[in-house]
C-alpha cells in the first residue's frame, strides 16, 4: 500500500542513495585536483606566497588521502542522520495523516492529551490554523523517544497496532543509527572505548563518528546503509497494511472535521461540569 507517507519517505531515500552512491566517485585524485584549485586560488588572492612551503600546510592539503578519508566520515555521518531523519518524519505523516483520516483517533487524541491543547480555547475558535496546530502536537507526541524503538513502540501504541508488524532485528539496527546520530549532534566524550556508538556491517567492519575510511570502507558502510533502507521500508510499507486494516479512512473536508471537532470538544466540556 502506497500511502503519502510512504511516498514521501521511498522518494526521499531514493535520493538518499543516489547521493550515497555519487560520492563513492569522490577519490584520492579527486582532493588533489582540488586541494590546488584551492592553492592556486590563495595565491591569486594573496593569501599565501607564491614560494610557499607545504609542509606548513594543514595536514588535510599536506595529504590528499586524508582530506578524502575526512570527507568519507563526514558524509556518513551526514547519510546516518538523514536516514534517521527520514524515517522520523514517516511516523509523524503517519500519525498526522491518520488524525486527519479518522475521527475516533482524533476524539482519543483530544481526551487523553487534554492538558497539551487548552480546552477553553478551542471551543471559542477552531479553525483550520488551530487545526494544523493540533496535528503537529499528535505526531510529536506519539512518536517521542531518544531512540526509534521507543519512537515507535509510541506510534503503534497510539494507533493501536499489534508489535508483530515489528521487526525487533531492524530495530535493533536502527536504534543503532540514532545511537550515532545522537553522538554526532552532541560530540559526546566516552570513557572507555565500549561506550562509543558504533555499527557494524555484515562483513564485521565496525562504524563510529570519527572512524577513518577508505573508499572501500565507505562502499562497505553505504551498502549496509542501502541494504538496511530497503528492510526498514518494508517494514514499514507491511506496518501500514495493518494500520489501514484497523482504522477505515473517513475521507471527510478539513471544514467537516473542524465542525465534528468542535462537537465533540462541547461535548467533553459538558461531560466536565459538576451535576
Amino acid at each position: 500500500m502506497i500511502t503519502p507517507p510512504i511516498w514521501t519517505m521511498r522518494s526521499l531515500f531514493e535520493e538518499w542513495r543516489i547521493q550515497a552512491i555519487l560520492i563513492s566517485h569522490i577519490t584520492t585524485n579527486s582532493f588533489e585536483q582540488m586541494i590546488q584549485e584551492i592553492i592556486n586560488k590563495d595565491i591569486a588572492n594573496g593569501t599565501i606566497n607564491v614560494d610557499y612551503d607545504l609542509r606548513d600546510m594543514p595536514k588535510a592539503i599536506r595529504e590528499p588521502a586524508i582530506a578524502c578519508s575526512q570527507f568519507y566520515t563526514s558524509y556518513t555521518n551526514y547519510l546516518i542522520s538523514r536516514f534517521t531523519a527520514i524515517i522520523e518524519l514517516f511516523l509523524k505523516d503517519t500519525v498526522k495523516e491518520q488524525l486527519k483520516l479518522n475521527q475516533n483517533l482524533t476524539e482519543k487524541l483530544l481526551s487523553s492529551n487534554i492538558k497539551i491543547m487548552p480546552l477553553k480555547k478551542y471551543l471559542k475558535h477552531f479553525d483550520t490554523d488551530e487545526y494544523m496546530t493540533m496535528l503537529n502536537i499528535g505526531a510529536g507526541e506519539y512518536t517521542k523517544g531518544e531512540k526509534w524503538s521507543k519512537k515507535f513502540k509510541n506510534c503503534c501504541a497510539f494507533l493501536e497496532i499489534d508489535s508483530q508488524c515489528q521487526n525487533q532485528d531492524i530495530n535493533k539496527k536502527l536504534d543503532s543509527l540514532f545511537d550515532i546520530r545522537n553522538d554526532i549532534l552532541h560530540l559526546n566524550r566516552h570513557q572507555t572505548e565500549d561506550k562509543i556508538p558504533k555499527i557494524k556491517t555484515t562483513n564485521g567492519l565496525e562504524y563510529d563518528r570519527e572512524t577513518p575510511l577508505d573508499n572501500n570502507q565507505y562502499m562497505e558502510i553505504i551498502e549496509y546503509l542501502i541494504q538496511l533502507r530497503y528492510d526498514t521500508i518494508i517494514m514499514l510499507q507491511n506496518f501500514t497494511t495493518e494500520l489501514y486494516k484497523k482504522w477505515s479512512p473517513q475521507y471527510d473536508s478539513a471544514e467537516t472535521r473542524i465542525c465534528q471537532i468542535n462537537d465533540y470538544l462541547r461535548t467533553l466540556k459538558l461531560k466536565s461540569m459538576p451535576v
